[in-house]
């Protein structure tokens, strides 16, 4: 689930329904368990950052955005949620990363603020 390659092109950080964060290195055609299941850290969304050095990640439980450093693998606590609500029940929660690395979350803002258009071509 949300594979995405490390900058370098050489690493692959997923994760999987249940089994926690993997990386997969083409060059040993191997998968490492970087955060188990049992971990207390649920995260969702792992993305890396431009250097290739971190992995962050959305965890619901925590309610924070979480990264662990690509080369020692514990989770740390990077910016909390405060009062946004990630993405609306329907939706799965997302998060991402901009081009300068700060955080990206889908907020839910509820229904109130759809509109509707008509627009005609010219």
């Amino acid at each position: 689930m949300s594979p995405k390659c490390s900058p370098q092109g050489t690493i692959l950080a997923a994760k999987e329904w249940v089994s926690g964060w993997w990386l997969y290195s083409p060059d040993t055609r191997a998968w490492r368990e970087i955060v188990p299941a049992s971990s207390s850290v649920h995260v969702n969304y792992p993305t890396w950052s431009r250097d290739g050095r971190f992995i962050y990640g959305l965890s619901l439980d925590e309610r924070a955005i979480v990264r662990l450093r690509a080369d020692e693998f514990r989770p740390e606590r990077f910016a909390g949620l405060g009062a946004i609500e990630p993405t609306a029940p329907w939706m799965s929660p997302w998060m991402g990363l901009d081009s300068e690395d700060a955080p990206l979350v889908l907020r839910d803002t509820g229904m109130s603020d759809i509109y509707v258009l008509d627009w005609e071509a010219p």
